[in-house]
């Protein structure tokens, strides 16, 4: 059996550096790129319901929750809103709100029986918003970080669209509420260290972590996914970061 020690790997290592050859970057084939294409697109239909995405709104919803602070005229994106009506509650905030959702009978509905605006609530994914970069002052998803199939590009997609200085906040279940292997809709969810880092490889600063009850996780529940409770984070967008965040923003 092929063995080889750490000392002669580091002598092999010293003996080619001598000799580095020209470095090229990785770069995706049009075929490669294709077939991420067409099985991200496969996938992603099957966030797309044929029915309606609709919900109530109580006392002490989601978006008073966690939003009531936020300036009037602020511009806020609502991240799958389904048929829209978290976007009529920011808009009593006084927020200039916009959504996004799956499902061309939510958007139907949200226009036609909500009043909505077709530029208020689109159809798009998470992970490609048709918004520009330093957009949004408030990014918040309620039941979302859950679906997204790339996490990483999920969370990079949203600090694109975020002024600099603006905040991304979301809030997800923890696994032991759901049943992940049967249901098609929930890729993963999160341990609030899991998010925790993303939020860090995203370039977000101020990162904190609290559940529902608004009471902060305690530092050894980090990495526990058997909570009780509905996982919640914010960050606020950093005006510098790494050269490969930087690129993915401005794309």
């Amino acid at each position: 059996m092929y063995r080889v020690s750490n000392e002669e790997v580091n002598a092999a290592q010293v003996k080619y550096k001598k000799n580095y050859p020209e470095f090229k970057p990785f770069n995706l084939t049009g075929a490669n790129a294709m077939h991420i294409m067409r099985n991200l697109r496969v996938l992603l239909s099957t966030q797309n319901g044929s029915d309606t995405d609709d919900y109530s709104i109580e006392d002490n919803n989601k978006v008073e929750k966690y939003l009531s602070d936020v300036p009037a005229d602020s511009k806020v994106l609502i991240l799958g809103t389904g048929t829209g009506r978290e976007l009529l509650v920011s808009k009593d905030l006084g927020h200039d709100a916009v959504g996004t959702t799956f499902g061309s009978r939510n958007v139907y509905f949200g226009i036609n029986y909500l009043g909505l605006d077709e530029k208020e609530l689109l159809e798009c994914p998470n992970e490609a918003l048709p918004f520009m970069c330093e957009t949004f002052d408030v990014v918040a998803g309620f039941q979302v970080f859950e679906h997204t199939l790339a996490p990483l590009l999920f969370i990079l997609e949203q600090t694109r669209v975020l002024k600099t200085g603006g905040l991304l906040m979301l809030e997800w279940p923890p696994a032991k509420l759901f049943t992940m292997g049967d249901n098609p809709h929930h890729q993963v969810c999160f341990t609030p260290g899991q998010a925790s880092a993303l939020f860090d490889k995203a370039g977000l600063v101020d990162v904190k972590l609290y559940y529902d009850d608004m009471t902060p996780i305690p530092e050894d529940d980090m990495w526990r996914g058997d909570q009780d409770k509905m996982l919640c984070i914010e960050g606020t967008k950093a005006p510098t970061a790494q050269p490969y965040i930087r690129a993915c923003r401005l794309l």
